[in-house]
Parts: structure tokens; C-alpha cells; sequence
């Protein structure tokens, strides 16, 4: 179990050897598509404990700890999406997970869910954006990228192990996207002007446009301060993802 979680309590789900460590994956319910869900930067599985019940009821759900988090072992370095991308392939395979997916990141889990749909597209019939982050944010960032790097490296393995600059560069630099539902969830609260622009791009990332909607109560963390939105986000793309198969 990685430094991030000092507690006696057991794993909800199981322990999976992906190649010489172990990732932690706990799914529920039944039925195709399965939801995957991607926590924020330095989050696990426990952060989706108010969604993944309700999704339980219509589909089969997986929340999972990324290496280093959780009750997953640590992995190899960097810690960049390209890394954790491979990891979840591997992970899905071995716990025979069986596609096709609804992919759900929130925040800095947007950018791996959307390389990996980029990378599977044969696996991946939706995506849920959760206030995600956008490819282009790091030009509209206060603090000077050069030093916001430095800041990312001092920081790995502390709290938050994973490389958020590279991973924009890996997003901004992958295969466009196939043609599956999309919505994008964006919170109205303690938001700058320059995020919420960038929100309302985020749909055009699919040839036909996804659905934006603004979750009007809450901040950064949707999935605890209006998980009923989340969970009706992932409804729609479950259902146009069974109506379109």
C-alpha cells in the first residue's frame, strides 16, 4: 500500500499484479458499458464513494487507485499519463475487465481518460469530463511554467506523484478523438474567467460536439458537492453509448 493512505482498513476491492507491483481496482453493479472512473490530481477511488453507488444501479462501475495512491503499490517514473494510460490497459486486461468503457475523469483524470481514448479507440465508446483539465491551461497559469515544473518535481512522491505538464504535452500531442458522447461537467463556483473558457472548448474535442453543463453549486469537486450531476452525466453517455451500439 502506497505512503497516501495510513489505514488499517482494507482494500474495497481487489489487489492486481500488473508486472511487478500491485493496482488497487473496486468494481460494482452489472451491465455494458463499464463506467471507469479517473480520480483528480493526487485523489483514488475513495473520492467516487457518492457516485459509484448510484452508477452501480445501471451499469458495471470501477474506480481504481493509479500507482502511489490509494491502496496501490507505487510505479515506475514519470508519472505522466502516458504511464498511467498503459498501467489502466494493463490493469483492465488482467482483472478482466472487458470493454467497451465510459471513461470518467475528473480534473487532472481528464487528461488520462482522453489519452486513453485516444490510444483505444476500439475500447471506448464515451467519456465524462468532471471539471477536468484542458490541454491548453498551462499558458493561462499564474505561476511561471518553468518554476510550476520544478514545483511538480519537488512534490513527486509527497503528496501528489504525478506529472501534470508532460501529460498536457502527451494530450495535446495525441490522435484526435473518435466520434463517441461526450459531456462536460464545469463548476460555477471559484472559477477564473480563463477556466471557464477554456470549459466551454472542451466539448469541441469530439468531431460531433458534446454536451457542456455548468453545475451551478458547485466548485472544483463535483463529485462531493453536486454528485447528482456526475452521476446523470454518466446516465446520458451510458444510454447513447447502448443506443448507438
Amino acid at each position: 500500500m502506497s505512503d497516501s493512505t495510513e489505514t488499517r482498513e482494507p482494500p474495497p476491492g481487489k489487489l492486481v499484479d500488473i508486472g511487478g507491483y500491485q493496482l488497487h481496482i473496486n468494481c460494482t453493479g452489472k451491465g455494458s458499458p463499464t463506467v471507469i472512473l479517473d480520480a483528480g490530481l493526487g485523489g483514488d477511488s475513495r473520492s467516487w464513494h457518492e457516485v459509484q453507488p448510484e452508477i452501480a444501479e445501471f451499469a458495471q462501475v470501477c474506480s481504481y487507485d493509479r500507482a502511489g495512491l490509494g491502496w496501490s503499490d507505487p510505479g515506475p517514473k514519470p508519472r505522466t499519463s502516458q504511464q498511467i494510460v498503459k498501467e489502466l490497459h494493463r490493469l483492465l486486461a488482467k482483472a478482466d475487465i472487458q470493454s467497451p468503457y465510459v471513461l470518467v475523469g475528473h480534473s487532472f483524470g481528464g487528461y488520462n481518460v482522453r489519452l486513453y481514448a485516444s490510444q483505444h479507440p476500439d475500447e471506448v465508446v464515451g467519456l465524462v469530463l468532471v471539471d477536468a483539465n484542458h490541454h491548453d491551461q498551462e499558458k493561462h497559469m499564474s505561476l511561471d511554467p518553468v518554476k510550476a515544473r520544478e514545483a511538480n518535481r519537488n512534490a513527486e512522491g509527497v503528496r501528489i506523484p504525478e506529472d501534470f505538464f508532460e501529460s498536457a504535452n502527451q494530450v495535446r500531442r495525441a490522435a484526435p478523438l473518435p466520434d463517441i458522447p461526450l459531456v462536460v461537467l464545469a463548476a460555477a463556483r471559484d472559477r477564473s474567467e480563463w477556466w471557464m473558457e477554456l470549459q466551454k472548448d472542451l466539448p469541441n474535442i469530439v468531431p460531433t460536439k458534446g454536451r457542456y453543463i455548468l453545475a451551478e453549486e458547485s466548485g472544483h469537486g463535483i463529485p462531493h458537492d453536486q454528485p447528482e450531476l456526475v452521476i446523470e452525466a454518466i446516465r446520458q453517455v451510458v444510454e447513447d453509448a447502448r443506443h448507438c451500439g
